[in-house]
């Protein structure tokens, strides 16, 4: 999995972009209704089509940030924030 990839996290530091690969306390699965079919192009260059949702939310320091995820990863907390 690219998650678990230690260059994929140097990578997205390095243009500023937060992967959140645990979270202690995980909010509920997000609605069904809230994913739609993206088209996302892979690490090797396949173009492939997901359910992605994303959200903009806010942290505890006031930064707002954006959210997104995919349906296989309920309570896993899985998110790509940015």
């Amino acid at each position: 999995m690219c998650c678990q990839n230690p260059e994929f996290f140097h990578e997205k530091k390095q243009r500023r972009i937060a992967i959140l690969s645990y979270h202690k306390f995980p909010a509920e699965d997000w609605p069904v209704e809230e994913f739609r079919t993206c088209r996302v192009r892979l690490a090797g260059g396949e173009v492939t089509a997901l359910q992605l949702a994303e959200r903009g939310s806010r942290l505890s320091n006031l930064r707002c940030f954006r959210e997104l995820t995919h349906p296989c990863f309920p309570k896993m907390a899985q998110a790509i924030r940015s």
